[in-house]
């Protein structure tokens, strides 16, 4: 199955040319925008995740059959300054902060940091990094998703696309056994495609969120229906398929 092909995928990225920049994909969006959107944020050790979108921060941990997932309502919003924001919610709060941030366990490299204060019997105090889903963007990356399509010669799903202006950017596709995942630049509408080789660091959210370009039937078959994704004017996109497949 497709999905389950792209979830197995391993990620990586191209090597960029001398005096490139460090990574191939669009520099991160400043906190300050990323902020008005939904952020990611993921720990390790314990391992833990926390998702703000308001009103809510949800909040999951390792259960003892399951993840388990608790539900704030966010009670006060604060900024301290362009690079740190602090949502808080009774006994939870969290602040997310710019700066480059690793794992420690994936290539993957995320623009900001996260720590979670929870209060209660034993105060927790757990530090992660963030990040801000790609599939908030996805309506102004979708001239940089089209360019890549059509330069793919298909209709691959994307798990991850970018755009820094309205005819540049970059997106991740789902390839082929050889090559598990194509790199696509786009530069004046123009799209160059090339292997991800199997060394290199990833955008965060990668896989997380993979989009279908419509038209066509929902991806979701009979497993699921697959969210559609719809324009300002409510004209079909595509579709959200599910990272983790029926």
């Amino acid at each position: 199955m497709l999905l389950a092909f792209v979830m197995s995928s391993v990620v990586v990225s191209a090597t960029p040319a001398e005096a490139a920049p460090a990574h191939p994909w669009p520099p991160a969006m400043t906190l300050e925008e990323a902020a008005k959107g939904r952020i990611k944020g993921v720990g390790t050790e314990p391992f833990w995740g926390v998702e703000i979108n308001s009103p809510t921060i949800t909040m999951t941990e390792p259960g003892d059959e399951a993840v388990k997932a608790t539900e704030f309502r966010i009670e006060y919003t604060a900024q301290a300054g362009p690079d740190v924001h602090v949502w808080t919610s009774g006994p939870l709060s969290v602040t997310v902060s710019s700066g480059e941030c690793s794992d420690g366990m994936s290539d993957t490299v995320f623009p900001y940091k996260v720590e979670a204060t929870l209060m209660g019997e034993e105060t927790r105090n757990l530090k992660g990094c963030a990040y801000r889903p790609w599939g908030e963007d996805v309506v102004a990356a979708m001239p940089v998703i089209d360019a890549c399509l059509r330069a793919s010669g298909g209709q691959p799903p994307v798990v991850y696309a970018a755009a820094t202006a309205p005819d540049a950017g970059f997106a991740l596709l789902a390839g082929s056994d050889e090559n598990p995942l194509q790199g696509c630049a786009v530069a004046d509408g123009k799209a160059v495609i090339a292997s991800y080789p199997p060394d290199a660091a990833q955008p965060a959210g990668t896989n997380a969120e993979i989009f279908v370009r419509g038209p066509g039937k929902n991806p979701g078959g009979e497993c699921y229906e697959a969210p559609e994704v719809l324009d300002a004017e409510g004209k079909l996109l595509g579709w959200w398929l599910d990272p983790l497949g029926c």
